[in-house]
């Protein structure tokens, strides 16, 4: 900024008042980024609110529309919920259909921490419009994509819509060729990232099943394509994954991966982590307990077995989660109180980053 002290007189001259108008805000959000936006710049909004609309617009579809339709003009949303009392379902809904992160503060102490994580991502940007397709092979059935849900038909058109576009904007600004605009219906499972940032890792985990056999056996051939910003060039790689069968448990056991099982223990202490939250939602308090500690023996285990400090501080998440939701059973009264708003939305917090 050219004039910092005009800005914070400015900010310093704000007053309370009215309602929260969060439609009207991501609409002059969206105004302000299109009016100033850099050729080659990265776009982001980022609404930070206790997310209770109290004026203008409440539908969820609403919402909906209107921050899917600024990532087909390049421009993300990310989140940041604020309190005990916001509201979860639209503040998380705003990051995902904005292509953006989610970040919940229980009050204004971590803002500047959030912002300088969001801006210092933003000059690190080094490819755009990834595009995996994994098609498995004939005999191998999906059982489900982890952290991820079935796309409709509507929403598989969106994503084709919004890849075109991102692949017209990056030749219009880049010079890079472009290589979408064909409407050929490929087979396999597609996952579209629409920016990629240096030093970032993307995991995509398939659960599948796999018929009895021996030998090896392939079970799919994976393709990706993304537009590289350092070399202003399109990029592709593909790689075919197989496994061998093995004729006892043991021998199975020991040939696990495990920086793949890592990540399947991640994803699923995740799942463990919302289930949680939705059950302590519901009064379920006992049962809660219950989910937080199996996934917490898991862990241990793995962590002693690997002697591995991630799988250890995991667990040691989940023991301090497990202490403070055992008071909420013994004290149910503070479970429809500001503690257990608080914990619901810190275990779906938690849940989020680890499984998106």
């Amino acid at each position: 900024m050219s004039n910092k002290a005009h800005v914070k007189n400015v900010i310093a001259h704000l007053t309370p008042g009215g309602g929260t108008n969060i439609y009207d805000g991501l609409q002059l959000g969206y105004r302000e980024v299109r009016k100033n936006a850099a050729r080659d710049g990265v776009n982001l909004v980022i609404p930070l609110s206790d997310g209770q609309v109290t004026a203008g617009v409440t539908d969820p579809a609403q919402f909906q529309q209107l921050v899917a339709a600024q990532v087909d003009k390049d421009i993300q949303t990310t989140a940041v919920g604020v309190g005990v009392q916001f509201n979860e379902d639209l503040m998380l809904s705003i990051a995902r259909d904005g292509k953006g992160n989610y970040h919940f503060i229980k009050d204004g102490a971590d803002t500047q921490k959030v912002f300088a994580q969001e801006l210092d991502e933003l000059t690190h940007i080094v490819a755009k419009a990834l595009k995996l397709r994994i098609q498995l092979a004939d005999g191998v059935g999906l059982v489900r994509v982890l952290g991820a849900t079935q796309l409709s038909a509507e929403q598989v058109q969106q994503v084709k819509a919004e890849e075109k576009k991102i692949d017209r904007k990056v030749y219009e600004e880049l010079g890079i060729t472009q290589n979408r605009q064909k409407d050929d219906d490929e087979p396999g499972i597609k996952v579209l990232i629409p920016n990629f940032y240096r030093g970032d890792s993307h995991v995509v985990m398939l659960e599948v099943s796999i018929p009895p056999g021996g030998g090896t056996r392939k079970v799919a051939d994976v393709f990706l394509q993304y537009k590289d910003l350092v070399f202003k060039r399109n990029r592709e790689a593909r790689a075919t994954v197989s496994v061998e069968y093995v004729p006892d448990r043991e021998t199975m056991i020991a040939s696990i991966n495990k920086n793949v099982k890592k990540n399947l223990l991640g994803f699923q202490t995740g799942e463990a982590l919302i289930e949680a939250a939705a059950l302590i939602e519901q009064g379920r308090i006992a049962e809660a307990v219950k989910r937080i500690d199996e996934r917490m023996v898991v862990l241990g285990k793995a962590a002693q077995l690997w002697r591995d400090k991630d799988l250890d501080r995991d667990g040691k998440l989940l023991d301090r989660y497990k202490t403070v939701i055992a008071q909420l059973h013994n004290a149910p009264h503070l479970a429809s109180g500001e503690l257990g708003q608080y914990l619901k939305k810190s275990l779906t917090y938690a849940g989020y980053q680890m499984t998106r």
